[in-house]
């Protein structure tokens, strides 16, 4: 996989901190997320999930969802 080098991509940042699989999931809970305020910190790359490397970002800052 590709990790993301740019952090105002914010979705492809987030989408690489979980497993390839998971990407539609990410990206379902990512769809009723407010914005974030600022792009997430710098991510660390030697975190090995089933053989495939995520990038986990150090911080991010996303609001909570409003409750239903």
């Amino acid at each position: 996989m590709q990790l993301p080098r740019d952090p105002s991509n914010v979705t492809h940042v987030l989408v690489a901190a979980f497993p390839a699989r998971l990407a539609d999931a990410v990206q379902s809970v990512l769809a009723v997320m407010p914005d974030a305020r600022l792009a997430p910190a710098e991510s660390f790359e030697v975190v090995e999930v089933q053989g495939e490397t995520v990038a986990i970002p150090y911080r991010i800052y996303n609001e909570e969802p409003a409750a239903a």
